[in-house]
Formats: C-alpha cells, sequence, structure tokens
C-alpha cells in the first residue's frame, strides 16, 4: 500500500489504490489508517501523500529493531561490494615516465612521398 502511494505519479485516492494493489476497499482502508497513525502517510482532502518519517524510530515504536539493523548492514554490504566491483574498472593514471623514456631515441623519420603512394 505504502508502495502505492510512494511511486504514484500523483496522490491516490483510496479507489485508486484498491485499484492499484487489487486488495478489498476494508483491507486499504484498515492499512491506510494503521499507517496514518504511525505518521507514515496523511490525508490531504481525498487522496494520500507520504510523509517524512524517520525509519529508526518508526522500527522502534514496532519493535522490529534488529530487523531494521540487518537491513542496514545488508544494504551496506552490498553497497560496498558494488563499489569494488566497480573500482575494478577504473583507469589507473599512467605517469609520463612509463610511456616515455628520456634516454632512449624514439624519434622515427616519417616516410617518403614515394613509400606512401606504393603503399596506396
Amino acid at each position: 500500500m505504502y508502495e502505492a502511494i510512494e511511486r504514484g505519479r500523483h496522490s491516490p485516492t483510496t479507489a485508486d489504490l484498491v485499484r492499484a494493489t487489487g486488495v478489498s476497499r476494508n483491507a486499504c482502508s484498515a492499512a491506510l489508517a494503521e499507517m496514518e497513525a504511525l505518521g507514515m502517510v496523511q490525508r490531504q482532502g481525498h487522496t494520500w501523500k507520504t510523509t517524512t518519517v524517520n525509519l529508526r524510530m518508526l522500527a522502534a515504536r514496532l519493535g522490529v529493531m534488529d530487523d531494521y539493523l540487518d537491513q542496514i548492514s545488508r544494504n551496506r554490504n552490498e553497497r560496498a561490494a558494488w563499489h569494488a566491483y566497480l573500482d575494478r574498472f577504473l583507469t589507473p593514471k599512467v605517469e609520463e615516465s612509463v610511456l616515455f623514456d628520456p634516454e632512449r631515441d624514439e624519434y622515427w623519420l616519417p616516410p617518403d612521398d614515394a613509400a606512401i603512394w606504393h603503399a596506396a
């Protein structure tokens, strides 16, 4: 229900939420009333909007702090693994000394015009 409100392009009505989620009107109204009591959503006229709720405080009120902390830890580990994967594709900075040896003469003469015409 919360995701249907959050992902909608406009603030949905209760009827919109019933159609979008496929739950009964009574179940939808009960879920909306419970979320409104928790401060997750608020009704504005006939439409529903999400609020800025602190997830840590909400988890503490619902008694699911361990699950909340496990989810945060899992997200951090997955994010670290993703960044480690992406770091493999970074191009390291190449120093000029690696590409050019000042003690070695690497100058070459361009080919003359006759060699160019024969190659073509």
